[in-house]
C-alpha cells in the first residue's frame, strides 16, 4: 500500500512543479497519490517540494514553459497513518533515495488548454522518460494545470507493498492526481 502511494505521490509533484509557476515556484498546489488493495482503496496527500520553474504567464494564460525540476522528498509523502507511511518509505527504498525528481527536457505542445511536456521522472533511485499531459484552466485570474497520472511502480523497480503477512496486497498502478497554481 505505501510504495504506490508514495510512487504516486512523487509523480504528482513532478507534474505539478513542471507546470507551475511565472517564476521559481507554484503559488500553490496539490497532488494526490490514489491506490488500490485487495481490502480497500487508499490515498497519501504530498505536503513539501522543491519547485523550479521558467514559465510565463499572463493573467489566466500560460504563454511559454522553458524549465522546470521538481524534487519531493520521499518523506513529504503522508497518508494519515504511520504504519502505512513506514511502507511506502521503504518501499521507495528512502533510505537510500530520499527524493523524488522530475526535470522537464522539453514542451511538445502548448495552447491556451493543454499543455504536454516530456522529462525524466527519477523514483527510487529509478530513471525513466516520461510525457506529462495536463489541462489548463484560470481560476481567480490564475494558471491552474490539473492532471492525473498512472504510473506502474513496476517500472521503477518497485515492490507493490503489502501487510498483515502479505494478506492486503496493493495494486501495481497508482494514479497521481494534481493541481498546480501559477
Amino acid at each position: 500500500m505505501g510504495k504506490a502511494k508514495l510512487i504516486s505521490s512523487l509523480f504528482s509533484v513532478v507534474f505539478i512543479v513542471l507546470f507551475s509557476a511565472s517564476a521559481s515556484f507554484a503559488e500553490g498546489f496539490k497532488i494526490t497519490i490514489k491506490g488500490v488493495s485487495n481490502v480497500h482503496d487508499w490515498e497519501c496527500e504530498v505536503e513539501q517540494a522543491d519547485v523550479k520553474v521558467t514559465a510565463t504567464a499572463n493573467g489566466g494564460t500560460l504563454e511559454a514553459l522553458e524549465g522546470a525540476k521538481v524534487v519531493v522528498p520521499v518523506k513529504s509523502i503522508k497518508s494519515g497513518k504511520s504504519g502505512m507511511d513506514k511502507n511506502i518509505y521503504k518501499a521507495l527504498k528512502e533510505s537510500k533515495h530520499a527524493d523524488i525528481a522530475f526535470e522537464m527536457k522539453k514542451v511538445n505542445s502548448l495552447d491556451g488548454s493543454k499543455v504536454s511536456v516530456d522529462g525524466t521522472l527519477r523514483i527510487a533511485g529509478v530513471t525513466n522518460n516520461v510525457t506529462l499531459n495536463a489541462e489548463l484552466t484560470t481560476v481567480d485570474g490564475k494558471v491552474a494545470i490539473k492532471g492525473a497520472e498512472v504510473i506502474s511502480m513496476k517500472a521503477y523497480e518497485v515492490e507493490a507493498p503489502t501487510a498483515m503477512f502479505g494478506a492486503i496486497t496493493t495494486e501495481d498502478e497508482v494514479t497521481v492526481e494534481y493541481v498546480v497554481f501559477l
